[in-house]
């Protein structure tokens, strides 16, 4: 059975005081860990989730009045998995386009990755049925997928040298290394807005391949996740009788209320 956590992170304000004596907002504070790896090949991007704008301050005499604050600024956070997977939670439609990231100006990098490949690699959605075409890695494309049943939805690439890699475990492709990384985008930490695939297009072993993940990108967004927990709870309902299936419909519900709603449990 599965236990569900929510994780609800609050983020102030750092403060600052001029010479004055007066206290002014200067940003949000620091994440901590940012863009730190773990034991997993997971990382956490940096950025704020919100950013409150400062108050205008406004003298009254010996008094200093605040203005009413601006409205906050929502950014998103992205968390990276080498060798992650993408799920549809098969609520909505899913679409997929295909990015292409440049550097700025003068050749200055900038935080965010930049798409950059001597091939032009073909993309692909691999299924039981076979493979879905969406594009190639040089075009400007958007594909509707349409609503696609909950469970993993496995992306490839297939470069000019016939080599053929995908999402998921080094197990799936022939030089048995991870060929791509999964970067998901939260708002305010909280709320999925997108997924993005970044995929290295070279074969191993390592000291072949650069191993720098921007060959080729696409962006995903509509009924997806980065996990299978819709999958796997809409297949606990299935087969199961009971107090555990009745678990599994109360958790569905929290994780997801379309997908229980789609389901037939409002």
């Amino acid at each position: 059975m599965f236990l569900l956590e929510t994780l609800l992170a609050a983020q102030g304000l750092a403060t600052k005081q001029n010479s004055s004596g007066r206290t002014r907002a200067v940003g949000p504070a620091a994440p901590s860990g940012a863009g730190a790896a773990n034991g997993s090949g997971a990382t956490s991007g940096s950025g704020a989730a919100q950013v409150q704008r400062p108050s205008q301050e406004q003298s009254n005499g010996s008094k200093t009045v605040l203005s009413e604050k601006a409205a906050p600024v929502l950014m998103d956070k992205c968390t990276e998995q080498v060798g992650g997977s993408v799920y549809s939670t098969g609520t909505d439609d899913i679409i997929v386009k295909i990015i292409h990231p440049v550097p700025a100006a003068g050749g200055i990098r900038r935080e965010r990755t930049y798409v950059e490949s001597g091939f032009r690699n073909g993309i692909y959605l691999l299924s039981a049925k076979g493979e879905r075409f969406i594009g190639l890695s040089s075009e400007t494309r958007e594909v509707s997928l349409g609503k696609l049943p909950a469970g993993e939805l496995i992306f490839a690439i297939k470069t000019p040298e016939r080599n053929l890699f995908q999402t998921g475990p080094a197990s799936r492709n022939p030089d048995h290394l991870e060929h791509a990384i999964i970067k998901t985008y939260l708002t305010l930490g909280i709320e999925l807005s997108r997924i993005e695939v970044w995929f290295e297009d070279l074969y191993g072993p390592k000291r072949a391949s650069d191993r720098d993940f921007n060959d080729t990108a696409i962006q995903i967004r509509g009924g997806v996740a980065n996990n299978g927990a819709v999958a796997d709870l809409l297949k606990t309902i299935a087969t199961e009788k009971g107090e555990t299936r009745q678990q599994a419909i109360a958790a569905l519900k929290e994780l997801n209320p379309k997908a229980a709603a789609n389901a037939g449990f409002k």
